[in-house]
């Protein structure tokens, strides 16, 4: 049986369109560890984070959410591990 629980709930990750035509890729990301045996919350934290794609294409869109995903990623790992 696991000792803690790791909850894990995407908030945005989503392209967000600007009056100025640009496109922003955002994510935000919510992490809470619970102690498995009683569910008691053990520490909760969030990730966030944008990139303006370099145009429209969606291959700009894909390298703007990658951009964004290599910065927040590591960010909630190195979170989990160190709570």
């Amino acid at each position: 049986m696991a000792d803690h629980v790791l909850l894990a709930r995407n908030d945005a990750f989503q392209a967000e369109a600007y009056p100025a035509g640009n496109l922003v890729a955002r994510v935000d990301l919510a992490r809470t560890l619970l102690n498995d045996s009683d569910q008691s919350l053990i520490a909760s934290d969030g990730f966030t984070g944008s990139t303006a794609a370099t145009d429209d294409s969606g291959a700009a869109v894909v390298a703007a959410f990658q951009a964004v995903m290599n910065n927040v990623l590591p960010q909630a790992t190195a979170w989990v591990v160190t709570v």
